[in-house]
């Protein structure tokens, strides 16, 4: 996720800035930076295995992913009945219709 918020603030701030150090402090710099995103900068994220995300603050039950801007899309994968899944549909923010399953 550190990663994440970094390439995210350089494409907005074109530098590296000021990493948050807390998990918390994360969440809010981040909720931050996607409310930049605008009709001429999109962003369209992509996080492979959010059920391997550590459960240290909880990160793989997704309380750090805010509501997502107009212009802002996230395409998320995980293991069906993976913690991540869990974390992700019970998000009531996010209708089932947009939670797609995939047969392996």
């Amino acid at each position: 996720l550190r990663s994440l918020w970094l390439q995210i603030h350089k494409a907005v701030r074109k530098d590296t800035g000021n990493m948050p150090t807390t998990f918390k402090e994360f969440a809010q710099s981040l909720t931050a930076l996607l409310s930049l995103a605008n009709h001429n900068r999109r962003f369209v994220i992509f996080i492979d295995s959010i059920d391997m995300l550590s459960s240290q603050d909880q990160a793989h039950e997704l309380w750090w992913l805010p509501l997502l801007p107009q212009y802002v899309k996230i395409v998320l994968t995980c293991n069906e009945g993976s913690l991540g899944m869990l974390g992700l549909r019970r998000r009531k923010e996010i209708p089932s219709r947009h939670i797609v399953t995939l047969d392996a």
